[in-house]
């Protein structure tokens, strides 16, 4: 894991043509906000173009890296995602593929949502995706999973606030 208090360096990246995967667990009543907020000068500045949102990210020009709040917090600390980036001068948010698995107890809800990248968002059992969820996965080849291979189940979907997926796909039972 590439953190701010050890952060990994790639020295051959190209933006649109390489992709960084981000797999992200959230539990029951999460917001999360995989998009990118922009590129700044410095890490301070890039905080400036974050709202507190778990899963926002930018790109500090200066430094050549990419930083993601991971808690939500607005701030960048010892836990947050930061790589580095060797000679690149933006970032786009196509290069950033999430897989975020909700884990969600019934009366939670989750509001989900991704930039260009090619996302997946995973739910679990019967409780996992619930009327009151809201899915956004902006952009690129987009896909929602249901994982029943905990039981045989029943699942009536509200389509209403799930948007912008190309495939919708059941496992298990």
């Amino acid at each position: 894991v590439s953190t701010s208090a050890k952060p990994d360096t790639i020295t051959d990246f190209t933006t649109k043509s390489d992709e960084i995967k981000a797999n992200i667990t959230i539990t029951g009543g999460t917001t999360f906000s995989g998009v990118d907020t922009g590129d700044a000068a410095t890490i301070a500045d890039a905080l400036a173009l974050m709202s507190g949102k778990k899963g926002e990210y930018a790109f500090a020009t200066g430094t050549n890296q990419l930083v993601m709040d991971l808690d939500g917090n607005g701030l960048i600390q010892a836990t947050d995602l930061v790589v580095t980036l060797t000679d690149l001068e933006g970032f786009d948010d196509g290069d950033i593929d999430f897989t975020v698995t909700a884990s969600t107890t019934t009366g939670q809800n989750d509001t989900i949502t991704t930039g260009d990248g090619d996302d997946t968002v995973v739910f679990s059992g019967t409780t996992g995706l619930q009327d009151g969820d809201v899915i956004d996965l902006d952009g690129g080849t987009n896909k929602v999973e249901l994982d029943f291979s905990a039981a045989a189940v029943t699942a009536v979907i509200d389509m209403d606030d799930i948007s912008n997926f190309m495939n919708f796909e059941t496992t298990g039972a």
